[in-house]
């Protein structure tokens, strides 16, 4: 298992792409980073609204993903870091200063 400790957003982003299997966040671009945590969904909550609405809620997730992205205020390499992290990973919070970012398919 590949773990690295990242200081930047460029080096955040380098990481995300390639989908390192933990990234521990560091400094004040971890505050940021765990704030996108209110913003995802748990495994359970994603599969019952899949399920409630019959397979429909990942196009109309995508769709409402796509329009707020336009009217962001985000650069488009934050854009990247915030799909990527909701997507793919669990944040979790391990000190005041420190964000963990673990792939998702590691706890199956």
């Amino acid at each position: 298992m590949e773990t690295v400790t990242v200081a930047t957003k460029s080096d955040l982003l380098t990481n995300l792409n390639k989908q390192t299997d933990e990234i521990i966040i560091s400094g004040a671009l971890a505050q940021e980073i765990y704030h996108l945590k209110k913003q995802q969904l748990t495994e359970t909550e994603e599969m019952g609204f899949l399920v409630g609405s019959q397979g429909a809620g990942s196009f109309l997730t995508y769709l409402i993903e796509k329009l707020s992205y336009i009217n962001s205020e985000l650069s488009p390499e934050e854009q990247k870091i915030e799909h990527a992290i909701l997507r793919l990973y669990v944040i979790k919070k391990l000190t005041p200063e420190t964000t963990l970012l673990r792939l998702k398919q590691l706890d199956y």
